[in-house]
C-alpha cells in the first residue's frame, strides 16, 4: 500500500483562502493557490484531499489558473498499468501572483473612483428649463392633446362603403 505524506491547509493557508475570495476568486482557486504556496508541487489527488474539493473543482481551477499562466501541469506515468497523474507546481511565484492581484485591484479601484467622480460632476450641473425658469433635471415634453370626441359623435364618423 502507498503512503501518502499530504500538508494539510492550516490556519494561514485558511486565511490565506479568505482573503483570496474577498478579493473576487472562487473558492476552488483561492483554496488551490492556499495550498500550492506551501507545497512545491502536488498531484490533483492531493489537492482533493487537501483543499476538500471534488474532482471536477480541481480540474476547473488548474484549467483557469494555467490560462492565467500560474500553473505548470506535467505528467508522470504511475508503476503499475494505469493512466499518468497529473503534477502541478507554480510557473510563477506565489508573490508574484500576489502584485498582479494587487496591480487589478488598483485598476479596479481607479476606474470606480473615476465614475464617482463623473457622478459628482453630474449631480453638481444644473439643468435649466427655458420654459419655466426653474431647475428641471428631467426635461419633459408637455404635449396638449385635443378633447376627445363625445361617443355621440363617433357613430356620425363615416366608417368606409356599406354597400358592398
Amino acid at each position: 500500500m502507498k503512503k501518502l505524506d499530504i500538508k494539510q491547509l492550516d490556519e494561514k493557508d485558511k486565511e490565506i483562502t479568505d482573503t483570496l475570495i474577498s478579493l473576487g476568486m472562487s473558492r476552488p482557486i483561492a483554496r488551490t493557490l492556499s495550498y500550492l504556496q506551501r507545497v512545491n508541487e502536488a498531484t490533483s489527488v492531493e489537492l482533493e484531499i487537501e483543499t476538500g474539493l471534488r474532482k471536477p473543482e480541481v480540474s476547473i481551477a488548474m484549467k483557469e489558473l494555467k490560462q492565467c499562466g500560474w500553473i505548470n501541469e506535467r505528467e508522470e506515468k504511475k508503476r503499475c498499468k494505469g493512466r499518468p497523474y497529473k503534477i502541478y507546481s507554480f510557473k510563477i511565484g506565489f508573490n508574484d501572483i500576489i502584485a498582479q492581484l494587487e496591480k487589478q485591484q488598483r485598476k479596479a479601484t481607479d476606474t470606480t473612483q473615476k465614475k464617482i467622480e463623473r457622478l459628482k460632476e453630474l449631480g453638481t450641473q444644473k439643468n435649466i428649463d427655458p420654459t419655466l425658469g426653474l431647475s428641471n433635471p428631467y426635461r419633459r415634453k408637455i404635449i396638449y392633446l385635443a378633447p376627445l370626441q363625445s361617443p355621440q359623435n363617433l357613430s356620425k364618423i363615416p366608417q368606409g362603403n356599406s354597400k358592398l
